[in-house]
């Protein structure tokens, strides 16, 4: 999702909840859950409808209590299991980083940046433990006993078209928290957010810049075509459009707007 892209500190920690959700794949969480799920809900109405039924025999309302401590006992057991397959995603997810041989500590800073908003929003520790994904401690504790000091392959040409893509999405998202943009990003971010207020003459001279300054960056094209299209330049945006198919023929993004601008045109 967007919200992912914005708050990853940078490609790594993104990577990260890729592979944490792989693991649930490799491990069969899915399969396994949907008969957990199954077994719950029979589990569940025999619970109730027993417990109903005894009420009405034995003429005590009371006992319609027991419906809810059941319905508790019966929840706090299926959430422990979701947690123990959380457990496991997420050393699938370090595991992952280190054959790739990549740093987890950013994997942290995601987490702390996903606790902080858990706590802005009053979700503390107890509330957590209600969740079905271990609390931020055990997380922490994950990644801190299953990590190494090794010599790491970080690459920074893969964060810098990570922190293009980042600006991309913040700009059409309107997200103001821009202190993780600098320099060129930040003018990318720009480029964007001037053309979505209708200045198009200054986005196009912002994103001309960069063109020149990477041009192997043929995504800086899609972009211009992008601006270019929500301006009604329609024949102008698919020449750009069309420059960055050769490139990419499989861009079914870029193969429906050439189709759809060259249809309205005709």
């Amino acid at each position: 999702s967007s919200g992912l892209l914005e708050q990853s500190p940078d490609y790594v920690s993104l990577l990260a909840v890729l592979a944490h959700e792989i693991g649930h794949l490799e491990h069969f969480h899915l399969e396994k859950r949907k008969d957990t799920l199954e077994k719950f809900s029979k589990l569940n109405l025999i619970s109730n409808l027993a417990l109903i039924t005894g009420s009405i025999l034995a003429q005590d309302p009371q006992v319609l209590g027991g419906t809810l401590a059941s319905q508790v006992n019966i929840n706090n057991f299926y959430l422990s299991f979701s947690r123990e397959q959380e457990r496991e995603a997420d050393l699938y997810s370090i595991k992952t980083l280190q054959k790739l041989n990549l740093p987890s500590e950013s994997v942290k800073e995601l987490l702390k940046i996903l606790e902080k908003n858990a706590l802005d929003k009053g979700f503390d520790e107890n509330y957590q433990k209600f969740s079905t994904h271990p609390i931020f401690r055990e997380r922490y504790e994950i990644i801190d006993n299953n990590s190494n000091n090794k010599k790491f392959n970080f690459n920074k040409d893969i964060q810098d078209e990570f922190n293009f893509i980042k600006a991309k999405f913040m700009a059409y998202n309107d997200t103001l928290n821009l202190t993780n943009l600098n320099d060129d990003h930040k003018i990318y971010y720009d480029s964007i957010s001037n053309s979505e207020s209708g200045n198009l003459i200054v986005s196009l001279k912002k994103l001309n810049f960069l063109i020149k300054k990477f041009p192997k960056n043929i995504f800086f094209l899609e972009t211009k075509a992008d601006i270019l299209r929500s301006h009604g330049y329609l024949n102008e945006s698919v020449k750009f459009y069309k420059i960055v198919s050769s490139k990419y023929p499989d861009n079914y993004y870029i193969k429906y707007k050439i189709f759809l601008d060259t249809n309205t045109q005709n």
